[in-house]
């Protein structure tokens, strides 16, 4: 079978982005996120080779940096930033819409994190997931778990004792009725799992192995299988695979 490359056409906002940091669907229309100029933008599929794009809004006069990661929760679709730049905390967006302009997103998490964290300058969201009925977020620069406590996610609090120390969230996967997360830990690659977001077990905290593994760059499931990706500037990235022993 052949391979067909697309891209991100013309639009009234812009005619290109600088990268697409991630892609997610939403009542089957595939998004990407990603940024142009330093600015978040967002863009859906409209049919091959088509697509729609706009920037998400200003929130107190300034544009979050880059778009980095979307999920569907409780009948919306959300998506995540990194914070503007100079200044400014990371955001979270949420729409409704399956073919949304700038102005169909509403942003939910400013309060929500700023009030857990603080304002954070250099922080982003990096990962998002819905595990046990809650949205979870990990950040970087400096790393956070945060979750929702109501479905609308207007609320949000800290979770307790993780990550540990100099450790950045990088991914998140649901795997076996468990939460992973996946990290950049004193420099090295790190996987824990919990199954209720408060208990810790470590899958490995050295890189699985290798001090050249710098971070866990994201998960999927596949069948029995939870696939994990790591970042390797030494000798290349690396997929490492687990199963389940049950």
């Amino acid at each position: 079978a052949g391979v067909e490359t697309i891209g991100v056409e013309t639009s009234s906002v812009a005619t290109t982005t600088d990268a697409v940091n991630g892609l997610g669907s939403y009542h089957g229309k595939l998004f990407a996120a990603g940024g142009l100029q330093s600015k978040g933008l967002f863009a859906y599929q409209v049919s091959s080779g088509n697509w729609g794009q706009g920037l998400l809004p200003q929130a107190g006069g300034q544009y979050a940096e880059q778009a980095t990661f979307m999920v569907p929760f409780h009948g919306r679709f959300f998506m995540a930033t990194t914070a503007p730049v100079g200044s400014g905390d990371c955001r979270l967006y949420m729409t409704s819409s399956t073919t949304p302009s700038s102005g169909d997103w509403t942003e939910v998490s400013g309060t929500g994190f700023s009030a857990q964290v603080g304002v954070q300058t250099n922080m982003a969201v990096s990962c998002l997931a819905v595990f046990q009925d809650r949205l979870v977020a990990g950040t970087k620069d400096p790393g956070y778990l945060l979750c929702t406590v109501d479905g609308n996610a207007a609320t949000w609090s800290l979770v307790g004792g993780f990550p540990p120390a100099n450790a950045h969230v990088t991914a998140l996967g649901v795997w076996n009725g468990a939460l992973f997360a996946g990290l950049k830990q004193n420099g090295v690659a790190a996987l824990y799992s919990s199954p209720d977001l408060s208990t810790w077990t470590p899958m490995t905290t050295d890189g699985f192995g290798d001090g050249n593994n710098t971070e866990v760059t994201s998960m999927e499931v596949t069948g029995p299988f939870l696939l994990v990706s790591v970042k390797n500037p030494s000798t290349g990235a690396q997929v490492w695979t687990i199963k389940s022993q049950d």
